[in-house]
């Protein structure tokens, strides 16, 4: 079954923000106070598409968070786009069937971040570490299970809300639209 969701993005720091969506290279600048919506399609892991099991990466979606960027990754047979202006909600749909996708937070800052998860306002820190009197690098990742309810949704509605900011990443997931399955623990790479 394919995945098909939306997400929404908001730039809320002082200064313009790059938008990546990867392994395509396809980049949009935000503004300060800019929103741009990003569809997202492809396969669930280990679909069947005509006929054949689609095995792989399936429905893992990495979400990095850098200086003043953030790059949103695609998986194996999918593909990410701009919707922008975001579309107002228009017709309502049929149901869909339930489907799950792995959302991956990572910080490439080299400072410290902080992601900020809602609903319950979970709160999760990104350190920097110190090696020999100065900053390094440390790839943090927080792995999430999410599921897509199989509700009468419309489709131009995002699952999901990244704001991007000046201490890191909000993200706010529709309680309507979606739950958490699964919330990882901070692993360090």
């Amino acid at each position: 079954m394919p995945l098909s969701f939306r997400v929404r993005v908001r730039n809320r720091l002082s200064q313009p923000a790059c938008l990546v969506l990867e392994p395509w290279c396809r980049v949009c600048t935000l503004e300060p106070g800019g929103v741009t919506d990003i569809e997202v399609e492809g396969p669930e892991k280990n679909e069947v598409v005509n006929g054949k099991s689609v095995r792989g990466d399936g429905g893992f979606f990495p979400v990095e968070l850098d200086a003043q960027s953030l790059v949103l990754w695609g998986w194996g047979r999918s593909n990410l786009d701009f919707v922008t202006p975001p579309v107002p909600p228009s017709v309502t749909v049929p149901p869909k069937p339930v489907s799950r996708f792995n959302l991956r937070l990572e910080n490439a800052r080299k400072t410290p971040a902080r992601m900020l998860f809602e609903p319950g306002a979970r709160v999760v820190l990104f350190k920097a570490e110190a090696s020999e009197g100065r900053r390094v690098n440390v790839r943090e990742i927080l792995d999430i299970e999410v599921r897509i309810s199989g509700a009468q949704r419309e489709s131009s509605i995002p699952v999901m809300e990244l704001d991007l900011d000046e201490q890191g990443l909000v993200v706010r997931m529709n309680e309507s639209l979606c739950s958490v399955e699964h919330f990882g623990d901070v692993t360090k790479h």
